[in-house]
């Protein structure tokens, strides 16, 4: 009795489009979910991580130089990713854009702050918050 009733449980399910026993495809998704996409996520966290150290690396040697170049003292241990969005390039492309913050000293007493965005692995901007009067003037032969 209890057999005939199961199976008449099964016809009815099979017919609204309920199965008992999963198809290949499902098995198919159910292997994706639990086994690949894991493994997807954790290559795309290693690949970020990878490529914001990178980016990082690129930030620090440009403030290094425009600090050089201005005269001011770059203070290594002050870069900070300040931001990170998706945005459009001017090509119309969806990129990363971070923005790196970094401080800098004109005597070696004070602070002053400056950025640099990244566009990928590319410097996009530069700005240093140069107060004229601070920075040392080289002397001009006349």
């Amino acid at each position: 009795m209890r057999a005939l009733q199961s199976q008449g449980l099964r016809e009815t399910c099979n017919w609204i489009g309920v199965s008992f026993a999963p198809s290949n495809e499902a098995r198919i998704r159910l292997f994706i979910l639990t086994q690949i996409l894991p493994i997807l996520i954790l290559g795309a966290l290693a690949w970020f991580w990878w490529d914001s150290g990178r980016a990082r690396e690129i930030a620090v040697r440009a403030a290094k130089q425009a600090c050089q170049s201005c005269g001011v003292q770059f203070l290594d241990q002050t870069v900070a990713l300040r931001s990170i969005r998706v945005r459009r390039d001017k090509a119309g492309q969806l990129r990363l854009f971070r923005k790196y913050t970094f401080e800098f000293s004109h005597s070696g007493a004070e602070r002053d702050g400056g950025y640099a965005v990244m566009v990928g692995q590319q410097l996009a901007d530069m700005h240093l918050d140069l107060v004229l009067d601070a920075v040392p003037q080289t002397q001009t032969r006349h």
